[in-house]
């Protein structure tokens, strides 16, 4: 509205563009596009960091579609470039990207805890679910999200993949 009133903006055109809305729905609401997105980063980051590209491997893809990516797309940048610059390797490791996530979604666990914003899971259940049935469903959504992946459904749990392993026979021997 200033440069309007001192005259370095046209009225006429900034009416004509307030009616053009357009609404861009948040990163982890369109999970499809981080795989593009990535690939985009991974080339920009080693560009501006005169290093080579490095080769994504479909895993990559898979654990950054398990985040919610609270500041969106630019955090996603960010990610890729602190993991573009670590980088040593022909193939992208996961692991840095891995613990960058880890380390986030533990901070925004810990601020939602400060702020009292932490929800009770259970507060509309008449009776409380076993821990055995919590842990089958724990483990049941964690590989959804994980498209099938155990080592980042482990991740996700904060098991190792071996336990997870385990868990799994042991929940498939005791339903059989």
């Amino acid at each position: 509205m200033e440069k309007m009133e001192n005259g370095s903006f046209r009225k006429d055109l900034f009416y004509r563009l307030s009616v053009h809305n357009i609404q861009i729905p948040p990163l982890r609401k369109r999970k499809e596009d981080i795989p593009l997105l990535t690939d985009y980063f991974l080339r920009e980051s080693a560009k501006k960091l005169n290093k080579k590209t490095p080769t994504p491997t479909k895993e990559l893809y898979c654990m950054l579609g398990t985040y919610s990516f609270p500041g969106n797309v630019r955090e996603l940048r960010s990610i890729i470039y602190d993991a573009v610059s670590q980088h040593k390797s022909k193939v992208m490791s996961l692991n840095f990207i891995s613990e960058i996530i880890s380390k986030n979604i533990k901070d925004s666990v810990s601020a939602e805890i400060n702020n009292e914003a932490c929800l009770n899971y259970f507060h509309d259940y008449d009776n409380l679910p076993s821990i055995k049935d919590t842990e089958e469903q724990l483990i049941q959504e964690a590989l959804i999200r994980s498209k099938g992946n155990q080592s980042i459904a482990a991740k996700m749990l904060g098991i190792s993949r071996q336990t997870l392993n385990k868990k799994l026979k042991k929940h498939i021997a005791e339903n059989k």
